[in-house]
Order: C-alpha cells, then structure tokens, then sequence
C-alpha cells in the first residue's frame, strides 16, 4: 500500500509539472496544429520585385498565443509572377514565366459565392 501511494505522488506531481510547463508557454493553434512561441506558422506572397523574388507576409507565433506578421523578402525556385495589384496572395512561383488565365480575384469573389464548411 505505502508503495502505491508513493507512485501515485510521483505521477501526480509528474502531471502536475507537466500541465505547467504546458499552461505556462501559450501556442498558437491553426486549424489542428499547436505552433510554438517563435515557431513560423507560414508566409503568403504580396507583390513581386523581380523575375525572382518577392515581398511576402510572413507570421510567427508569438507571445501569449497572438500572432506577429512581418514582411520579408522570399525567393522562388523557378518565377515569380505577379496576379493583379499588390496583396494577398497576388506574388506567386511558378514554373512558367506568365499566368494562363485571370488573375483577378476580385471579380470571381464578387461573382461567386464563399460556402463556408458549415454551409453558411
């Protein structure tokens, strides 16, 4: 019995130690995926420079769980090639040095709806 009682101390304090050290450095959650403080959550390209490289949003997760978004300067492997103004998502690599088709997102937002995952 003493034994037992010693290792059910040792696991609770063990659990409590745990739960701690997890409660005391927030993350940030992104869909499924728990990132760390300093962790890169992703980057999203804005707008090309050249033939090459491009300014991108980039986010870590930062203090507290919030989310810290900095631009910075990224290289594609192959063509950057910009679709429609500056913004989200408007910087993009690809293998072939023009896009095929239109890039305005606006428009196709504007004339098709958004269903969200609950139907809404």
């Amino acid at each position: 019995m003493i034994m037992n009682q010693r290792y059910t101390r040792t696991c609770f304090l063990a659990i409590a130690a745990a739960t701690f050290l997890r409660s005391s450095h927030a993350g940030c959650l992104v869909g499924d995926i728990m990132y760390m403080e300093g962790d890169s959550t992703g980057h999203i390209g804005l707008e090309c420079i050249d033939d090459s490289t491009y300014e991108g949003s980039a986010s870590t997760c930062g203090p507290d769980g919030t989310f810290v978004e900095e631009i910075q300067t990224f290289r594609c492997p192959e063509y950057c090639v910009q679709c429609g103004p500056r913004g989200l998502g408007a910087a993009l690599c690809l293998s072939t040095p023009t896009t095929n088709r239109d890039c305005d997102q606006a428009e196709y937002f504007d004339n098709n709806a958004i269903v969200c995952p609950d139907g809404q």
